[in-house]
């Protein structure tokens, strides 16, 4: 995984016919990856703090397991 991807980021581009791959890896954001035992309520407060709504969830293994 790369990053996520904005709608309303690569929307701007796209309207401008700016689009590219080195469009979309400027414009991808880095993603929070969070262990599958942290509480809602640690999640929450650093989702806040980073201002992002998107989080990864990581099995004891490192798999991906759900978002």
């Amino acid at each position: 995984m790369l990053g996520i991807l904005h709608t309303k980021d690569i929307m701007q581009h796209f309207v401008a016919g700016k689009i590219s791959q080195d469009t979309i890896r400027r414009i991808l954001r880095p993603y929070h990856v969070v262990p599958l035992t942290q509480s809602i309520e640690s999640l929450l407060h650093d989702m806040q703090t980073m201002h992002t709504h998107i989080a990864l969830v990581q099995s004891e293994f490192g798999e991906i397991i759900g978002m």
